[in-house]
């Protein structure tokens, strides 16, 4: 297994905490057998230069028992997707863990989650279920998005959000069983993305005109045409990320434009 973790001005302690806790849970899958190694790939996409070095102090504490870590340096922001690119095919795997520096998984998530790859052959992507710091779930799990979801979900004021709150909780597929796996969510988002190395291949990994949101909406769509994708309850994260509208202008700007690539690709739906 390769894992990939793009950076860009990150949190430096939450990162050491993200990676400590991959470490525990890489070291349980190596122990149950589902996997022979675990390689690391971090992936500096700036700002400037001088994030390099706090990245490879980092990187020292990965355990070579595990597998190998290497640092990609140097290119410049290449966005999200193109990051995780650089790294899938720079250290190709049999399974890939596309990683989010705000990530938190629990010790027996990738054991869970190659544990299900390894009995499905038809299935190339599984999603973790969320647990926030209340103890609450949630999934990573969407409908296919309209134009006016994405307004309400990220730019409506909070009294339309209620006036629509029925309407959100169907796109966020807020009544989905998480009693067991669940096949064929429409979209997922890609915090977190256990994938079979040979499918990310197949659909040529993300695609890099989407600087920076609705990459993993699209890679998950490419994916479900060729096989299962599916959210997995036993696999658990915490996630300390998301929210696009809160981030300030140039946010703003890049949800806009991947959200106008995202439908010129798939197809405008409004309402």
């Amino acid at each position: 297994m390769t894992v990939s973790l793009v950076t860009y001005h990150p949190d430096l302690e939450l990162l050491g905490r993200v990676l400590v806790a991959l470490t525990e849970a890489a070291d349980r899958a190596v122990a149950a057998g589902v996997v022979e190694r675990v390689g690391l790939v971090l992936v500096d996409n700036g700002p400037g230069d001088h994030w390099c070095e706090a990245l490879e102090r980092l990187g020292r504490h990965w355990p070579q028992r595990l597998g190998e870590f290497l640092l990609l340096s140097g290119q410049g922001n290449v966005g999200y997707g193109g990051g995780h690119n650089l790294a899938s095919f720079a250290a190709p795997g049999d399974y890939h863990l596309v990683l989010n520096p705000d990530v938190l998984m629990e010790p027996e998530a990738l054991v869970e989650g190659v544990r299900l790859l390894l009995r499905r052959a038809d299935v190339g992507l599984v999603v973790p279920l969320v647990i926030d710091d209340a103890g609450c779930t949630g999934h990573l799990c969407k409908q296919s998005p309209t134009v006016w979801d994405l307004f309400l979900r990220g730019f409506a004021p909070a009294a339309l959000r209620r006036r629509f709150a029925a309407r959100l909780a169907r796109y966020t597929l807020a009544d989905l069983p998480l009693e067991r796996p669940v096949f064929g969510p429409p979209v997922v988002s890609g915090c977190f993305m256990l994938l079979r190395g040979a499918t990310l291949r197949a659909v040529g990994g993300f695609d890099e005109r989407f600087f920076l949101y609705f990459e993993d909406f699209d890679l998950s769509r490419r994916i479900a045409r060729l096989s299962q994708v599916v959210l997995l309850p036993d696999m658990r994260i915490r996630h300390f990320g998301g929210g696009a509208a809160r981030k300030g202008g140039a946010h703003i700007r890049m949800f806009v434009t991947s959200a106008w690539r995202y439908f010129g690709k798939h197809g405008w739906r409004w309402w």
